[in-house]
């Protein structure tokens, strides 16, 4: 019996149809915990929510190029649709900045308008497409909702390399790191460039965010970013020890959330279907309760 289950629970890593979403959700899942603990810790977490909705219309308009100047090259596109998304939210996040130096709106006020202010282009332009290329609408759906359970081996294969990245970034620059979540102004007074520390994590943090939003969609990436990080910090107070317990945590998400929704419908005899992006995310909320 215990061979059986130990059977059962890997096929979910070696079986065709369900390996790809398995190490994808895996890989998002760790890269996004680690880096949203970078993000709880420096109580940044709206920045997350604001990056994720500004690379919106940027990933409508990668789709509608993609779409229009490489079809048949579905790496191509996917790679052209991330980085336009990607620039959208780093123009996203420099438009709260211009907000912030230049007409001194405070920082929750500035994200907040450029969230909603972003998030309406992009669903202008989806609206847009809905009657004039329901093709392409459908891939756009993709991203604003999430469609863990359709992802391919390039996606894996992004995600692999984000996961690597941030965690060679953390490991190189932790003690940095360290010292600018708790202490800036001893941070500067040792000559340390914070500025380019704190661009540097915006950089991944809307690395993690735009690549993220694949799988579970815009309106729920800030959640996998935050979730795992406010369930490892009511187990302790250790930065090093609350990035492991949210990695785990996240990768822990993903595992579940694949095997419930794929067990769930065969319980109910198809009558009861779960997204799996929305219950990663509902499983990983819930390890803070």
């Amino acid at each position: 019996e215990e061979g059986a289950f130990v059977m059962w629970f890997l096929r979910y890593f070696t079986d065709p149809l369900l390996q790809v979403s398995m190490w994808g959700t895996i890989l998002m899942c760790f890269a996004s915990s680690l880096i949203g603990v970078m993000a709880f810790v420096r109580r940044e977490s709206l920045v997350g929510e604001t990056l994720s909705h500004a690379a919106f219309p940027g990933a409508v308009i990668g789709v509608v190029i993609s779409m229009t100047f490489f079809r048949g090259a579905e790496s191509l596109g996917l790679a052209f649709t991330i980085g336009s998304a990607f620039f959208f939210s780093l123009l996203g996040m420099w438009s709260v900045r211009l907000l912030e130096r230049k007409m001194g709106v405070k920082e929750d006020a500035a994200l907040c308008f450029i969230l909603a202010s972003f998030m309406g282009v992009g669903v202008l332009l989806a609206s847009a497409l809905q009657s004039s290329h329901p093709l392409w609408f459908r891939q756009v759906e993709n991203f604003f909702y999430g469609q863990a359970a359709t992802m391919m081996g390039v996606h894996v294969a992004l995600y692999a390399s984000l996961s690597v990245a941030v965690l060679l970034f953390i490991l190189w620059k932790f003690p940095l790191l360290k010292m600018l979540n708790f202490d800036p102004t001893f941070s500067r007074s040792l000559g340390i460039n914070t500025s380019l520390l704190s661009a540097l994590l915006i950089f991944f943090i809307s690395l993690s965010v735009v690549i993220g939003i694949r799988a579970v969609g815009v309106v729920l990436m800030s959640g996998m970013l935050i979730a795992p990080a406010v369930a490892a910090r009511s187990f302790t107070s250790k930065l090093s020890v609350m990035m492991l317990l949210a990695s785990l945590f996240g990768v822990a998400s993903a595992i579940l959330g694949n095997i419930l929704s794929y067990e769930i419908p065969r319980w109910f005899n198809g009558r009861l279907n779960i997204p799996m992006g929305p219950l990663i995310l509902l499983i990983a909320a819930s390890f803070s309760l």
